[in-house]
């Protein structure tokens, strides 16, 4: 029994780099808006009803890039799943990379789910503190880490196997930029949260460099891992690598044990060859 080539790998990757573009995107769209909030902060506090407009727009501007999250979340899984099902096309290598980079999925998609539960916490406690609790951000720092670590994971073993060398180093550079971004936002917040004495000034400084740095750096990531996966796509579509298909019973050796010789009754094993 054979496998056929049917290209879902790279019709997968080339719907993982459409994800990728509307992440970007996103995390554009939310440090322009963060950076905006910090510019406006101390004007907001003396006079929040003259900037109802603005924090408007806010709003509608964190609303938007929930919704490409989202949006990129379903490209995204559903061109992962054409890679995993096409994960024999290009041989055993990528067969066991593309498995690593689903239980990486699974534990990114976990961290998610508690970190939106923190970040709704954070919420809430900023809302009748005015501040968020340190608690809640160190959590969601240490959480925001392991989440772009294992997220970059999921990145770097679906592609890896069949990206040429060069690109290896740069799916590890762009993995160590993803976690920094991820890592550097919180950090900021929370040196500006536990300084004293807490000023307007210090906040709206906390504020710019969280977006700067974090969704910044975060960009930078994003970019380069869609640039290393629209390469990979057209190498794989001018057939560099070409498709090596293995057998089943390449792949699953235990279900295809060795066979032992039959010798009907009254018949004797041929004698061993001559040295």
């Amino acid at each position: 029994m054979y496998y056929v080539y049917e290209g879902r790998t790279i019709r997968g990757l080339g719907l993982m780099s459409w994800a990728l573009v509307i992440q970007l995107f996103a995390v554009i769209s939310l440090g322009i808006t963060q950076a905006a909030l910090g510019l406006l902060y101390g004007q907001l506090l003396l006079n929040p009803t003259a900037l109802f407009g603005p924090y408007i727009g806010a709003i509608a501007a964190v609303c938007g890039a929930e919704i490409a999250q989202l949006a990129m979340a379903v490209v995204f899984v559903i061109g992962f799943f054409q890679v995993h099902s096409g994960r024999h096309e290009y041989g055993l290598e990528e067969a066991r990379s593309v498995e690593r980079a689903f239980v990486f999925l699974i534990v990114f998609i976990v961290l998610s789910g508690i970190s939106i539960t923190l970040s709704v916490t954070d919420t809430f406690v900023a809302g009748l503190t005015g501040q968020s609790s340190l608690p809640t951000l160190a959590g969601r720092l240490s959480l925001g880490s392991l989440g772009a670590l294992f997220a970059g994971l999921t990145l770097v073993d679906t592609i890896r196997s069949v990206s040429g060398a060069a690109s290896t180093s740069r799916l590890w550079t762009a993995l160590a930029l993803g976690i920094t971004g991820a890592a550097a936002g919180p950090a900021l917040t929370i040196l500006a949260t536990i300084a004293n004495p807490i000023t307007v000034d210090l906040i709206t400084s906390g504020i710019l460099a969280s977006a700067l740095a974090g969704q910044g750096i975060s960009a930078l990531s994003l970019l380069l891992f869609w640039m290393i996966y629209r390469e990979t796509c057209r190498s794989l579509e001018a057939g560099r690598p070409a498709p090596v298909l293995p057998r089943i019973e390449q792949l699953y050796p235990w279900l295809y044990p060795p066979m032992i010789p039959y010798y009907p009754p009254g018949t004797q094993a041929p004698p061993p060859p001559r040295p």
